[in-house]
């Protein structure tokens, strides 16, 4: 184009300049799109838009295209930094990585398995447990996941976590999980799970020496008094060998004080120190050992003057717990505090500083604490709830009981995020009689606990409360196909079986099972009774019933004495007597079944006039 041609192009968009820019410049002609693409890449790449995480997973993770490079970069830099040897800096990156894309897996799994090989040498590990969760929130559990979450868990020894994600997967082939399995069996004290587990596992698992070392350890502890010597001599010959002298004089530590042998203990405690392999842990068990032997200034005293520090969160709580039983609360209390920077990312942590403040009657400080808890959640997903439950404790101890149920309503709508945590409270919740409330915290952790009886244990006794049968009947049928064998389990399967009116066969054959394993027992003979009865043997059930002191029964079992003796008189046709033992059933104490039936038997005695 001319130069008189420009002008006079000029001079007629001389209103219009944005429209002359683009006819006449070159230069703003091919500026302007790249000017338009960079705000367009910016609008793109910026914004959290993106969802990263599984379906399901709350809360919902979203991620920007930003996000995504820069995760991606600090990847490399940490996979190259381990290539050099600097695994400090590759374990900060792999942090970055994982803040910048939480919903990467790839990132966590190298994370946690970094932490697997190189713990001994790095410093700022506090984050890897709450990461091993958030994985298996991401992933669902699968059984490469979990084991992975699981041996983080061992190596910090939250043995607690690690049985409870173990028994989200049942029983396993892997020998890995039984190992772990034993492991925390054992640490936990639980010798019914850890010589079931014995029996199942491998004969792989069973010659690992560690394990070996273990099995030794249960027989020498948790014999029958008198008993057990050869597992103590079987840990004293582990001691002249090198490979396994510390672990078995560590074992021997814990055996002996649970065996009240002071002396012994001490003698091998002093032994692992001149080895410079003691550790706090071992302390603790000495010093509860003092304190059952009614030692506890000598307790006290060796505590104070030991220059160990915790390096977790459970030989913290541990330490607390010394000072606390040795009375000295007020030491017991600054543990918490010295520690809180270094375990304030456990949830099992707080809930013990949390419950030792309950024990103390620190309700002030205790309520102060909920806001501080809730503020951490952010961060620290893990203690999600604890801090409703801080603030629901200290109404409820100041004897403000309807401000606690709002509150205890919060913090179940919210969620306990550890499920053993989740069990732990709902247990505190039944003891308080808030049943709701316990109910709804457990039932957000079923598919985690399906596997344990403990959690259907606490669920059952929420829903008995409650008049829930459904709910009763389904906790008790899981609770005993866990253990078949357990008296409690199979009657409270047989009375959820009676309550719901269901398979009366069946609550027969569970009565009689249990008036074998233990005849004379109370409520086993009111459950037979009333399954009697349903089986067209009232004449029977009405024999074992005469046999009973009504007068000494409590309020729930007498309303379930006259119920299963309403049924007997119908059943006989005595409808004189099924009117006046009518009338002595309290209807609020009923399940809804139970309730509707006696409606109807009710109805049936007032046309027969009671003759």
């Amino acid at each position: 184009m001319d130069s008189n041609r420009k002008s006079e192009l000029a001079s007629r968009l001389m209103y219009y300049p944005l429209l002359r820019m683009l006819l006449l410049d070159r230069w703003f002609r091919l500026g302007l799109p790249i000017f338009l693409g960079v705000i367009a890449l910016a609008v793109l790449a910026l914004p959290k838009f993106w969802v990263a995480s599984p379906p399901g997973v709350v809360p919902a993770i979203r991620v920007s295209i930003v996000d995504c490079i820069q995760a991606w970069s600090f990847k490399r830099t940490a996979h190259r930094a381990v290539a050099e040897g600097n695994h400090e800096e590759a374990q900060s990156s792999w942090m970055v990585a994982v803040a910048n894309n939480q919903a990467d897996v790839d990132a966590l799994r190298d994370l946690l398995g970094h932490f697997l090989k190189h713990g001994e040498t790095l410093k700022h590990t506090s984050q890897v447990v709450p990461q091993a969760y958030w994985l298996l929130q991401l992933t669902g559990t699968n059984v490469t996941d979990l084991e992975l979450a699981a041996r983080v868990l061992a190596r910090k020894e939250r043995w607690e976590g690690v049985a409870n994600l173990l028994k989200s997967v049942g029983p396993s082939s892997a020998d890995e999980i039984d190992a772990l399995g034993l492991k925390a069996d054992f640490e936990l004290d639980q010798m019914d799970g850890f010589s079931e587990r014995w029996r199942k596992c491998s004969e792989a698992v069973r010659t690992r020496p560690e394990i070996k070392l273990l099995r030794a350890a249960q027989i020498a502890g948790w014999s029958p008094p008198g008993e057990g010597k050869e597992g103590l001599q079987g840990l004293r010959n582990a001691m002249n060998r090198e490979d396994q002298k510390v672990l078995a004089c560590r074992l021997l530590i814990k055996c002996t004080a649970r065996r009240g042998e002071v002396d012994d203990c001490a003698t091998a405690l002093d032994q692992l120190t001149q080895w410079r392999a003691g550790t706090l842990s071992n302390h603790i068990q000495y010093w509860q050992a003092l304190l059952n032997a009614g030692r506890a200034a000598d307790a006290a005293k060796t505590a104070q003057a030991c220059p160990l520090s915790p390096v977790t969160s459970h030989e913290a709580i541990g330490l607390v717990r010394v000072f606390s039983a040795a009375g000295m609360p007020d030491k017991a209390l600054s543990m918490f505090d010295r520690y809180m920077v270094e375990f304030g990312d456990s949830p099992e942590y707080w809930l013990a500083y949390l419950r030792t403040l309950v024990e103390l009657g620190k309700w002030n400080e205790l309520r102060m604490l909920g806001p501080k808890l809730r503020a951490r959640e952010a961060t620290i997903p893990m203690l999600a709830g604890l801090g409703y439950y801080a603030e629901g404790r200290a109404e409820l101890g100041q004897q403000r009981p309807q401000v606690a149920d709002t509150t205890f309503a919060r913090m179940a709508e919210r969620g306990i995020a550890l499920p053993s945590i989740a069990k732990s409270i709902a247990l505190e919740m039944v003891e308080a009689r808030r049943y709701g409330t316990a109910r709804e915290i457990l039932v957000k952790h079923e598919a985690e606990m399906r596997l344990d009886p403990g959690y259907w244990s606490v669920l059952f006794e929420a829903a008995v409360a409650l008049k829930d049968e459904d709910q009763m009947f389904t906790a008790a049928r899981e609770a005993l196909r866990l253990q078949p064998a357990n008296p409690e389990c199979l009657n409270n399967y047989a009375s959820a079986l009676l309550v719901a009116r269901r398979s009366p066969e069946e609550a027969i054959k569970l009565t009689l099972q249990l008036r074998s394993l233990k005849p004379g027992v109370l409520a086993f003979e009111l459950n037979h009774a009333a399954a009697l009865v349903r089986n067209s043997s009232a004449s029977e059930a009405e024999s074992i019933l005469r046999t009973m002191a009504v007068d000494k029964l409590s309020r729930e079992n007498r309303s379930m004495y006259f119920l299963t003796l309403l049924e007997t008189d119908m059943a006989l046709n005595r409808f004189a007597e099924a009117q006046t033992v009518s009338e002595r059933i309290e209807d609020e104490l009923l399940f809804p079944a139970q309730i509707e039936w006696i409606k109807k038997q009710r109805k049936k005695l007032l046309g027969t006039d009671g003759n």
